[in-house]
Order: C-alpha cells, then sequence, then structure tokens
C-alpha cells in the first residue's frame, strides 16, 4: 500500500448489548471510521456510528456514538495485512421508545476497544474486519441499552 497517510472506512455493523435488562438488545447499523497516521504504526481515529436496537417487541431505539482516540497497527502501511487495536473515547445519544410510554432520550460516555485486520485488496482500497466493545454508563430507566455492548463490523476503506 505505499505510505499511506489517511483511511477512510464505512461499512456495516451488528451486534448485541447487556447490562441492566434481563435479556439482551438486537443491535444493528452503519459504522464509518477515519484514521490519520502519526507514525508508521500509530493512527488518531475518528469514530461515529449510528445503531438501532430493539428488547423483543416491548422497545424499540437507536443510539448514535461519536468518539476519538488511537489505532496501534502491528505492521506498518507496506504489509497487505495489517491487525490492529483501537480505544476511542466520547459520547453516546440514545433514543428509547417504548411502546407504552413516552419517548426518552439521554446522553453517556463511552468508550469503546476494538480489534480487527485490514486487508488490502488493491493499492488504495480493501476490507476491514473488526470486533469491538463499548462500555457506557446506563440510561435514566430499566428499558434502556446495556452498558456493555459487543459487537462486529464489516467495513470497505479507501487509503490515502
Amino acid at each position: 500500500m505505499g505510505a499511506t497517510l489517511l483511511w477512510f472506512a464505512a461499512g456495516l455493523e451488528i451486534g448485541g448489548a447487556f447490562g441492566e435488562v434481563g435479556h439482551p438488545d438486537v443491535e444493528h447499523g452503519v459504522v464509518t471510521e477515519l484514521d490519520v497516521a502519526v507514525t508508521p504504526h500509530l493512527a488518531a481515529r475518528g469514530f461515529w456510528r449510528l445503531q438501532g436496537f430493539g428488547h423483543g417487541d416491548a422497545v424499540e431505539g437507536s443510539v448514535t456514538d461519536f468518539a476519538v482516540g488511537a489505532r496501534l497497527d502491528l505492521f506498518d502501511a507496506t504489509h497487505s495485512t495489517r491487525p490492529f487495536v483501537a480505544l476511542v473515547l466520547g459520547d453516546s445519544l440514545t433514543f428509547v421508545r417504548p411502546k407504552s410510554a413516552p419517548e426518552t432520550s439521554f446522553n453517556s460516555f463511552a468508550a469503546l476497544a476494538s480489534g480487527g485486520v485490514d486487508f488490502a485488496l488493491l493499492s488504495h482500497f480493501g476490507l476491514r474486519l473488526e470486533a469491538r466493545a463499548k462500555f457506557s454508563s446506563g440510561g435514566p430507566c430499566c428499558e434502556s441499552p446495556g452498558a456493555t455492548d459487543l459487537s462486529g463490523s464489516f467495513l470497505l476503506f479507501l487509503g490515502f
């Protein structure tokens, strides 16, 4: 891939949240990441995710995460396969829509840790597979999403 300085990735994510409720949420959504190389093995990362969730037939809602942090690569950008880990900190905005109550919303602090691998398919294009754990404070009601979220992402990336 040469001296790549910037990666933009976008894709789909699916997972589940576990926390205050007796059964997990089912979550799905879209995710984007922007990585800017600082050194050959370290990049600054910007992260955005929009997810929908549901507690069976009882509750549905959405979660929007905005976060910044860092990504650490095992190999530099000259390798076609690059394992990595990342940590981002930010804000999580949640809208909860119970079937029998008014919609509520709240913000909470979020820390997201992930690990994955980039596969370069062409000189500036590739596939990213990533597993993510999100830790956040719970919401003000028992029907809010759980405080721990585990998910997997399938992203396509462009490198410049």
